[in-house]
């Protein structure tokens, strides 16, 4: 048995290190972030469901940024400086107890766009990874500027937010621009001298958060099928395009992501940060599906509030977005092929035409699932061959 260490080590992993793979403490600090994204995800639902469709989805992008934000500090952080000791890991704990703070306010950043919770979230959260930062500093002299750097963005942001908490008012103007100061620490820090995160291990900690992502979509479905039969006399079959298609998407947007790992881009550091930030919106619009399809499967039983056209809408931008960001920050890279660009363009075309069908759930289920057996048939013909396809088993 590995003996927990008590000396602070505080020095940097190797980036190179064979067989990295996230700690327990990684995918349990994953797991207590489903709650925020859970609570996101109902918020959405309500909003959409209700016709408050603009604030609910200026709040969701709201809450979703805090919540993801959060997350990819820590992961980015974690890749390089995770030794392991104990203060690493009170640190994560208490960076955990911020998230569930989090997730306690976002019913009233979506009732009221007050981010007042979340602020208090963010600030428990934001001394734990200040901290790590200047313990970074003192163990690591390579990369002291660079960790420093980071502790200064970091708190410079967190009085940004702090100052708005105490005028208890949320404008977009000044939330807009203090989204953008957090968006370029990590740019200035890194330029610096870069730390020393693992290709393999950060690949793997974004699948696992996609996973999460996927997961949570697909219990909200389960859960408001299971409301949307308590709630009414419907025979079940009258749910069965809706299921269809909503599992169809779920299951293809599994296999669309994972189709081509995201390692090799890493390894040869192509766009880090526009592969780390651009995953904000493959999160989003992966939740964002789970909100939708309970509005659908309500909508089975109260049609007159939604159109047809505006329920598929809510599941067809974010499936659209979804696949082009797939497309845009893994695919690409991996595939020089216009064939592969066009697929996906015809895909979101055909999502589009799903829209003007009387079941549009089951035609944008069986659209990504064309598009999956379209890339495999290829696939096992050595199509696309400049890519590596990945293990999933591992």
């Amino acid at each position: 048995m590995k003996k927990l260490k008590y000396k602070v080590l505080g020095i940097s992993r190797n980036p190179e290190e064979s067989h990295r793979q996230a700690s327990f403490l990684e995918l349990f600090y994953d797991l207590c972030f489903v709650a925020a994204i859970a609570y996101g995800a109902t918020e959405l639902h309500h909003s959409l469901a209700e016709g408050h469709i603009v604030d609910g989805l200026i709040s969701f992008v709201a809450v979703f940024f805090a919540v993801w934000w959060t997350w990819l500090n820590y992961t980015w952080y974690a890749s390089a400086y995770d030794t392991d000791d104990i203060p690493f890991r009170i640190a994560t704990l208490i960076q955990i107890i911020g998230a569930l703070i989090i997730a306690s306010g976002v019913k009233l950043a979506f009732k009221e766009f007050d981010f007042s919770i979340i602020t208090i979230g963010y600030f428990v959260i934001r001394v734990s990874q200040i901290y790590l930062w200047i313990k970074s500093a003192y163990h690591d002299p390579e990369r002291r500027g660079t960790s420093y750097r980071y502790a200064i963005g970091l708190a410079l942001a967190m009085a940004g937010w702090v100052t708005m908490y105490f005028f208890n008012d949320w404008p977009l103007w000044a939330w807009l621009p203090m989204c953008l100061f957090e968006l370029l620490v990590p740019f200035w820090a890194e330029n610096k001298t870069p730390t020393p995160w693992h290709p393999h291990h950060m690949a793997e900690r974004y699948g696992l958060f996609t996973i999460i992502v996927l997961g949570e979509s697909i219990v909200a479905a389960t859960q408001g099928l299971q409301l949307a039969i308590n709630d009414t006399d419907i025979n079940l079959v009258e749910f069965i395009p809706t299921i269809c298609g909503g599992l169809l998407l779920l299951f293809s947007m599994w296999w669309i992501y994972f189709f081509k790992p995201s390692h090799p881009i890493l390894e040869e550091n192509k766009v880090p940060v526009l592969w780390g930030y651009g995953h904000f919106f493959i999160f989003a619009s992966g939740t964002a599906v789970g909100a939708a399809l309970v509005v659908a499967f309500e909508h089975v039983v109260h049609p007159d509030h939604l159109s047809d056209f505006q329920v598929g809408m809510f599941i067809g931008i974010s499936v659209i977005i979804y696949l082009i960001m797939v497309w845009l920050l893994i695919w690409r890279h991996q595939i020089k092929s216009i064939l592969l660009f066009g697929l996906t363009l015809f895909c979101a075309l055909l999502i589009m035409v799903s829209l003007l069908t009387s079941y549009p759930v089951l035609c944008m289920g069986i659209s990504t699932s064309l598009l999956v057996v379209f890339l495999e048939l290829k696939e096992r013909k050595g199509y696309w061959q400049n890519g590596t396809r990945r293990n999933t088993s591992e």
